[in-house]
Order: structure tokens, then sequence, then C-alpha cells
């Protein structure tokens, strides 16, 4: 979701090392959803609707049976997903704020070299 913010939103609400740290993050993110996570799921979704027909086709009685365990397997990985989704989120931010401590020591660091040297 792109969020459109004024440019002053960054000068008072947030710092440069929360929007760098949140950046990388983001673009980590996306390049792990489309190179693995796409193939990926073309590939076990095929594999699925493969078995599914090869198991009708060679026992179609024990099929039916076994398509009552896939709504809880549905519902089990909605929640996990959700969980994960949180704990990415909470993980995101505390990078945020690590970001935000090493943009500012550094820069700190950097002014105390500047006013020590002749």
């Amino acid at each position: 979701m792109v969020r459109i913010q004024d440019v002053s939103f960054f000068d008072k609400e947030t710092n440069t090392g929360e929007v760098v740290g949140r950046m990388s993050g983001d673009t980590v993110s996306i390049q792990d959803a489309m190179v693995g996570k796409v193939g990926k799921f073309i590939q076990l979704f095929s594999s699925f609707v493969g078995g599914f027909v090869v198991s009708l086709v060679w026992g179609w009685l024990l099929t039916l049976v076994m398509l009552t365990s896939i709504p809880p397997m549905v519902f089990s990985v909605s929640v996990m997903s959700v969980m994960i989704a949180k704990m990415a989120l909470r993980g995101q931010t505390a990078y945020a704020k690590a970001a935000t401590v090493v943009e500012q020591t550094i820069g700190s660091i950097r002014m105390v070299i500047n006013t020590c040297t002749f």
C-alpha cells in the first residue's frame, strides 16, 4: 500500500534512518516475493492439481474422504500467515528504530571528528 506524505512528515514525524531502514526492508520483501514465492506457488499448485487428478482416477473414494482434511489445513495456513505477517511487521519496526540509532550515532561521530580537527 503506497501512502503519499507531505515533505514535512519526514521532518517532524520520522527521520532519515527510519525511512532508509523501511526502504531496504521493503525492497528485500518485494524481491523475495517476486523471485522465490511466485515460482514456488505455481509449482506447488500444479503439483496439487496433478496429484488430485491422479488420485481421483486411481482411488476416487479415498480421495473424497481425504477432501475433508483440506478446510482445516487451509484455515491453519491462513492463521499462520497472519501471525507471520504480524511478526514481520514487528521486526521491521525494530529494524527501523535500530537504523535510526545507527544513523544518529554515525552523524554524531562525524560531528566530533570535524570539531576536533584543526
